[in-house]
């Protein structure tokens, strides 16, 4: 009997193609919060509790899309992507100092550019690429871009608006 009503929360639970998908959608959404928060810790964690429930209940076998190949394909463009990030979040981080109206609390760009513990980021934008270069591309990229646009045409809109 016991064994029974464990197969039967298997099939119903975890063991259809829709729970699956539910469980990845979890691990998705929680893999951009942990990303919007630059909290890689989160995303690893809702990583490792994705795998075991898959281990426990899933029919996905993941262990087999885990190869050499595969491994050292996603550490390299992640590497690469660590480092275009890195380079681009610098030339932000310069920006801002540019900005700046009280510079001396940072004496130097050097200073400040070290208040933003690079280190605390670079391994998330590393193992976690392709979730940060999402949100990097829609959350950042995307609205400098509208913002340029806009910058190019306020002129105009401000007129409308002001009719």
């Amino acid at each position: 009997m016991i064994e029974t009503l464990s197969d039967l929360v298997v099939f119903t639970v975890f063991g259809s193609a829709i729970w699956f998908l539910i469980l990845v959608v979890a691990l998705i959404v929680s893999l951009f919060i942990s990303e919007h928060q630059e909290e890689g810790f989160g995303g690893f964690g809702a990583v490792v509790v994705f795998v075991i429930i898959n281990n426990i209940w899933g029919n996905v076998p993941l262990v087999e899309l885990v190869t050499w190949v595969n491994v050292i394909t996603y550490l390299v463009i992640g590497f690469l992507f660590s480092l275009v990030r890195t380079y681009f979040k610098g030339k932000e981080l310069t920006k801002e100092y540019d900005k700046l109206t009280n510079k001396n609390s940072h004496d130097t760009l050097e200073k400040y550019k070290k208040s933003f513990r690079l280190s605390e980021h670079v391994f998330r934008w590393w193992l976690m690429f392709p979730i940060s270069m999402l949100h990097w591309l829609f959350g950042t990229l995307l609205k400098d871009l509208f913002t340029r646009v806009y910058d190019k045409v306020e002129s105009l809109y401000n007129k409308i608006f002001n009719l």
